[in-house]
């Protein structure tokens, strides 16, 4: 005689995918594990960019609380231009400065828009060591999010200092029991 008992589904596990805009309300493209491509690009130091519209799904077996850090911050110095030297010791080599003032922007979203959250916003340097909570996401729920990430230096200084800077980051959702 043999025995053998279904596996369980994790208690966490959650899925992502980019938001079909095309109808609405609108509807979540085919989930994954990881996007392989950029989300959020910002070209220029001025304003805030195209948001990142993407839903997540909790596959899990359980309602778990959503946070999202982000990971491999990579802030580098790679020019000297303009006044920049009289202001950045670090010019044109070494650790950036554009982590400091680049701040990304979160908001739940029901994808029928039938409720939102208020923005949450925080500097991507400290959201490497502090991330961002969403809220819950029930099992077998998908709710859809804002990723939005703009450039906003507080004095002269900090502008000058950004001068050739270059950051690459990821984000990393977690859902936790």
């Amino acid at each position: 005689m043999r025995s053998e008992s279904d596996g369980l589904a994790p208690s966490a596990d959650l899925q992502i995918a980019v938001i079909d805009l095309s109808s609405l309300p609108w509807t979540c493209g085919t989930f994954s594990d990881d996007l392989s491509s950029p989300a959020i690009t910002i070209s220029e130091a001025t304003g805030p960019t195209q948001p990142f519209r993407y839903c997540l799904r909790n596959i899990g077996s359980q309602t778990v609380n959503v946070t999202v850090q982000v990971e491999e911050l990579d802030d580098l110095e790679i020019g000297c231009t303009g006044d920049e030297n009289i202001y950045d010791t670090t010019c044109g080599s070494g650790q950036g400065e554009l982590g400091e003032v680049v701040r990304a922007s979160y908001q739940v979203m029901e994808c029928d828009f039938s409720t939102s959250s208020p923005s949450v916003t925080a500097v991507l340097r400290d959201q490497l060591v502090t991330p961002v909570s969403l809220g819950t996401l029930g099992h077998g729920r998908a709710r859809c999010y804002f990723a939005d990430a703009f450039i906003s230096y507080q004095n002269e200084v900090q502008r000058q200092q950004i001068q050739s800077d270059r950051l690459t980051w990821r984000f990393a959702w977690t859902g936790q029991v």
